[in-house]
């Protein structure tokens, strides 16, 4: 892992000199007493950071006390040129078990009429890499820094998040105020968890749809809110109905049907054939009986 700071400007144009000020740059976990990077420039820097040796990459970097203040900076000493320069730490870092700080200041003693000044948080580059050929093209997971050209004037946030479903890293592009670059981020990411509630087995039958939305919020990070109220809303749709459940079913038994019926209809008709025969026999009731003719003998 590794720390880079660059400074460029929209078409090669810096006009002024700026000063980098990182007295207060710390890459720190929980509180400033667990900072894993802390930088104050009060020392010299050379052979601990390291310059970009990249030809688009030629301004002069300088170490400088600030007019004014107490504190010191590296001094990018001329105009129209970009630099880079890159601090590599000890050992790789996970960034998902604490809260995360990230932090520098930049301070523009001549102004800057357009321009950018970034932090990049490197993300691990390839065998046989070596800082000195850190460029625009050296993979990172964190970007951000003031931008500023003309009537813009914003803090740049850039987050390169690994898809933990196909393995591609998507960036989410935000802008941020404030003079100091300040970043916090939290020890879970929050696609990851959404992914992870997508994977909870009372969700199985609607895990397509909802994995379906949060790839959509990776792509499109313009309507990741949207996003996250379309799968709360699925969520929330699936409790109430394990909880309070939907319309009870009328459960038929198919045995009981196709022999009720038939003792049904057979009890009506022996009922009529019932009520014909008593008809006859209060009929036959009511008939005097018949005499029977004598016979005769001869």
């Amino acid at each position: 892992m590794a720390m880079a700071m660059a400074i460029q400007g929209r078409k090669m144009r810096i006009y002024g000199v700026m000063i980098m000020l990182l007295s207060c740059f710390a890459f720190r976990i929980c509180s400033s007493s667990d900072a894993i990077l802390y930088e104050s420039f009060e020392d010299s820097f050379e052979g601990r950071w390291i310059v970009s040796e990249k030809d688009n990459y030629n301004g002069l970097w300088k170490l400088s006390k600030s007019e004014g203040h107490d504190d010191h900076g590296l001094l990018v000493s001329e105009k129209a040129r970009k630099y880079a320069i890159v601090k590599e730490l000890d050992q790789n870092l996970a960034l998902k078990d604490k809260t995360i700080a990230l932090q520098f200041e930049v301070r523009l003693q001549n102004g800057l009429e357009c321009g950018g000044a970034y932090l990049k948080y490197l993300r691990p580059q390839d065998v046989g890499w070596k800082a000195r050929e850190f460029d625009n093209e050296s993979p990172y997971s964190i970007m951000f820094g003031p931008d500023k050209c003309g009537s813009t004037n914003k803090v740049h946030f850039i987050l390169k998040h690994k898809n933990p479903k196909n393995g591609e890293y998507v960036e989410h592009l935000d802008f941020l105020g404030g003079r100091q670059g300040r970043l916090l981020l939290t020890h879970k990411k929050i696609f990851d968890i959404l992914y992870k509630i997508a994977d909870l087995p009372f969700l199985s039958s609607y895990h397509p749809k909802i994995v379906d939305l949060i790839e959509k919020g990776e792509k499109q990070p313009n309507v990741t809110i949207s996003i996250l109220v379309s799968v709360v809303f699925v969520i929330l749709t699936v409790l109430f109905r394990n909880f309070f459940g939907g319309k009870k079913r009328l459960v038929v038994n198919n045995s009981e049907t196709s022999t009720g019926a038939p003792e049904s209809s057979n009890s009506q008709v022996s009922g009529k054939e019932k009520e014909d025969e008593d008809e006859k026999g209060d009929d036959a009731d009511a008939a005097p009986p018949r005499r029977r003719p004598a016979r005769r003998e001869k």
